[in-house]
């Protein structure tokens, strides 16, 4: 892991952001998830299931996965509030 990469992992730990191993279950939701809301990939449905199984909120800077996350229903979605 490059220098960087470790520096801004380090300061996720610190946050208390945990590591988490998507099991097959988990990717077939995300799959599902990114069909359901017309999605080219799985990257942001994922992100959306772990938050789900960890009881917590997904929060991204995708306007586009977020207005269709909203628009279906799917709630714990938010988006990053824009810089000024």
């Amino acid at each position: 892991m490059d220098e960087e990469v470790g520096s801004l992992f380090e300061i996720f730990l610190d946050l208390g952001v945990q590591p988490v191993q998507l099991d097959r279950q988990m990717l077939r939701r995300a799959g599902d998830i990114s069909v359901d809301l017309g999605q080219s990939d799985v990257f942001d449905a994922a992100g959306y299931v772990v938050a789900a199984a960890t009881n917590g909120e997904f929060v991204t800077s995708d306007v586009r996965f977020t207005n269709a996350a909203l628009n279906r229903g799917y709630t714990g979605v938010r988006k990053v509030p824009s810089a000024p």
